[in-house]
């Protein structure tokens, strides 16, 4: 009949409405992951007589320098314009994919 017809086609309209959110969302997700820096340790002082205030082998195992839109989840800000720091960046025990952005335990 017409109303089953109607019901048929608002639930096909309702369906794809939500699959279209559902995808937009997942497609959001993946572009912030791989808008993501990974969690490294760098030195915002390199090649300048300061270089060794920033250095990852003097810094470490206390933190290090990282870009403040890294993906380490212990960022924090440090003294100065858009730097960060990280303890986890400084552990050799993390391996980062860089593919994934996942942390891996490295058994070695």
């Amino acid at each position: 009949t017409y109303s089953r017809k109607k019901q048929h086609l608002y639930q096909t309209i309702i369906m794809k409405i939500v699959f279209t959110l559902l995808a937009l969302a997942a497609f959001t997700a993946i572009v912030e992951v791989q808008g993501a820096t990974l969690c490294e340790c760098y030195n915002p002082f390199a090649g300048t007589p300061k270089s060794h205030i920033g250095d990852p082998s003097n810094t470490c195992p206390d933190s290090c320098y990282v870009p403040c839109d890294s993906d380490c989840r212990d960022l924090k800000p440090a003294r100065g314009k858009d730097r960060c720091t990280s303890k986890i960046a400084c552990d050799e025990n993390i391996m980062f994919s860089p593919v994934e952005h996942i942390i891996i335990e490295n058994p070695y």
